[in-house]
Parts: structure tokens; sequence; C-alpha cells
């Protein structure tokens, strides 16, 4: 592998590579000179696209974890007090005897939801429940961080964030065991490590990997994260076209690395789930 002096070497030598704002900087020029431009005269359209992606600091991310600290309080209070009914009743009792749920079996939620499981709180089925609060707390943290990537005005990151976490199908998820708060935790984890490693691919590289590790996890808690692989695939390839060659390999490298970590934890969750799965259950048979 080229040592880090290398490839910055390489990058200032080899011909025809640009950066994201050089790009950005050609294309909006190009379009300041446009008829469209002159005609209806766009104030500061340069400044406005070419300002360079913010990053959030120390004090965002305490700030964040005080936002999910309060919403992870809310949804305890309201949380459900013991066994539910339908889908919620089939999580709760299937965390402890890990078999295989309805379709798509969902083992990866499983299993952090029998780690949880052992915490020494209330009831089995409440632990259940507190899954879907610690994974919304954490969602709300993470929009927060995430909103701060694209500007830097603090009160308005935090006021999504709290939008989120105060709307109503949001919080009803939230105190119940189901899959769809953790599923959007994984995905806010997910984003929020793609828009790191942009920051520096190669350096970061790193954070690719587990972005991709955790895209395939996801699979085991809901495939509605599935839906986002296209968009990030795409931005990631579009983000490798401005690096050097020399960079380009080890992003990949460790993209595939963390997609073969990933996909092995899933089917290797989902068989042993199937495996210790007895041939008939009560859900099952109902």
């Amino acid at each position: 592998m080229p040592s880090r002096g290398r490839v910055e070497a390489q990058r200032r030598d080899e011909p025809g590579v640009i950066t994201q704002q050089q790009f950005y900087t050609t294309i909006i020029g190009r379009f300041a000179k446009s008829p469209y431009y002159l005609k209806y005269n766009v104030p500061n359209f340069n400044n406005k696209l070419t300002r360079k992606m913010t990053h959030p600091d120390r004090k965002d991310y305490l700030l964040a974890i005080f936002i999910g600290i309060l919403a992870l309080a809310a949804y305890i209070r309201t949380l459900a007090p013991d066994v539910l009914y339908h889908d919620s009743a089939e999580f709760q009792t299937l965390t402890y005897t890990l078999g295989t749920t309805h379709s798509t079996g969902y083992p990866i939620y499983l299993l952090f939801a029998r780690v949880v499981g052992f915490l020494p709180l209330n009831s089995p089925a409440w632990r259940v429940n507190l899954v879907s609060a610690l994974c919304a707390a954490w969602t709300v943290g993470g929009v927060y961080l995430l909103v701060r990537y694209f500007t830097p005005n603090r009160i308005g990151a935090a006021l999504g964030s709290a939008a989120l976490a105060l709307s109503y199908t949001f919080w009803s998820q939230a105190i119940i065991a189901e899959v769809y708060t953790p599923g959007m935790a994984v995905l806010i984890t997910v984003l929020l490590l793609i828009a790191h490693w942009q920051r520096d691919p190669f350096g970061l590289r790193w954070a690719l990997g587990v972005a991709t590790a955790l895209a395939c996890l996801s699979l085991g808690v809901h495939l509605s994260a599935a839906l986002i692989a296209p968009t990030a695939v795409l931005f990631v390839l579009w983000v490798l076209a401005f690096q050097p060659k020399a960079e380009r390999w080890p992003c990949l490298r460790s993209a595939l690395i963390g997609f073969s970590i990933g996909m092995f934890l899933y089917f290797g969750a989902f068989i042993l789930l199937d495996f210790n799965n007895p041939p008939s259950n009560f859900f099952q048979m109902t």
C-alpha cells in the first residue's frame, strides 16, 4: 500500500485530478455567465453553492447527547409497561427464545434485543420495549449531527431533531417492541459515517468500511434500509471520482472488507436463529 506521502505527491502531480470545490467553481462560474443567470439575477449563487460542507465539533456532539437524553427520558416515561400484542408480542417472546419471526426474520434485531434483555430492569418484556426507546433517542441525536453537516445553524439542527422526536408516528414506535426505530438508528448511523468519510476519503476510509458493514447488518433489522443502497453507492463512487487513482482502491477495499464482514454476520445470525427455531411455535401455528 502506498505511503501517505507518496499518495499526497501523486495527488499534486497527477494530471486531471480536481477537487470537488474546483468542480463546483467551474460549473457555477459557467452558469454565472449564462443568459439564465443574467436574466433572473440569482443573488450570491456562487458563494452559496461553493461553500464547504460543515461538520460537527465537540459542542455539537455534547448537544446531540443532551438532546438524545431528553428524548430518551420522554420515551421511557411513556414506555409500554409489559407484554403487548401482535408483532410486538412476537418480538418480546422470540427475543428470549431466539427463534425466527415472521418475514424477514429480523435476526440482528433479536440478538441486539437479547443483549439489552440482560439488563436488570423491570420485566423481560419491558426491556424489549426499551430497545425501541434507546434506538429512537440515538436517532434523534444522530439527526441533529447529520443536519449539522449541511448547515452551521445549531438552532435549526436542534429544531429539526426535536420535530422528529415529538412527531406522533415516531414517538408511537419508540415506546413499543418494534423494528422501526432500530432500523432508523442503523440508517442514521450509516449516513453519519458516510458524511464523515467524505471529508477525507483516504484518511477516513475506515468509516466507509464500518458504514458498509452496518448497512449489511441493517438487513437483519429492517429491509427498508436497503432502499438507500443505490443512492449511497452512487454518492461513494461520485466522491471517489475526484480522488487520485492511488487512493480509490484502498477506499474500495475498505468497503469490500466491511461488506464481507457485514454479510457474514448477517447470514451467520440468520442461520443461528433458524437452527435454534423449533419446527413450530405459537406464532407460526396461528
